[in-house]
């Protein structure tokens, strides 16, 4: 899959390469240059996830090649910082998650595992149950600091332990979602997002039983 990914992001050879790209040179041929506003609502110095919704043809793709383009002439990202993926070939989010999977891996072997990661997931909304692997993103620690999951381990000694910590952790997701969507403009985010909080929740109900029931038992 990492030949898949590398044909897709041509600047991974040479970042000035992004100026072949067939939506850039389009742009570029235009006499009056175009540039979304809504690229403006894009905070790209801090973790955030967005999602860009809009019938087709009316320029999603070249809006993140605009984006890509901008994150190329910064100095201070690499090239393989930045990702993007035209996901009409993944059916389903379990090869969703085999996509970034192998992006990590590659990451971590040029040693880049603690820069900032820009990854663009064109056409993601045609995936299968797409949330769910955005939310592997979340689950699995992968904006987290290295090391925390291997301490939170260490604070299992019992089966208690372990659902406590499990609760505590959908707590803190149902949190990060319900914010999420709160601080969202978009409509189409607010909806993912909760959605998402709202799996949680039953989560965490699961969780709570079992733990009732593990006290009972003893």
């Amino acid at each position: 899959m990492i030949s898949q990914i590398l044909n897709q992001n041509i600047w991974w050879q040479d970042k000035s390469l992004i100026s072949h790209d067939p939506k850039i040179r389009e742009l570029n041929a235009q006499r009056f240059k175009w540039r979304p506003r809504v690229l403006e609502e894009f905070d790209l110095d801090h973790f955030a996830i967005y999602t860009l919704r809009g019938p087709r043809q009316v320029g999603k793709t070249t809006a993140l090649k605009i984006l890509i383009h901008d994150l190329l002439q910064d100095k201070g990202v690499l090239k393989e910082q930045v990702m993007y993926y035209t996901c009409d070939n993944i059916d389903d989010y379990k090869e969703l998650i085999e996509l970034l999977e192998t992006y990590f891996d590659h990451i971590k072997k040029l040693n880049l595992r603690k820069k900032r990661l820009y990854i663009f997931l064109d056409e993601v909304t045609s995936v299968r149950d797409w949330q769910k692997g955005i939310k592997y993103l979340i689950d699995t620690g992968i904006f987290t600091k290295k090391g925390t999951a291997k301490n939170i381990v260490k604070e299992i000694h019992t089966d208690a332990d372990g659902i406590k910590i499990g609760i505590q952790a959908e707590k803190d997701s149902i949190l990060y979602y319900t914010e999420a969507a709160k601080n969202t403009k978009h409509p189409a985010g607010k909806a993912t997002f909760g959605q998402l909080a709202n799996e949680e929740k039953k989560h965490l109900k699961m969780l709570a039983e079992q733990l009732r029931l593990l006290n009972k038992a003893h």
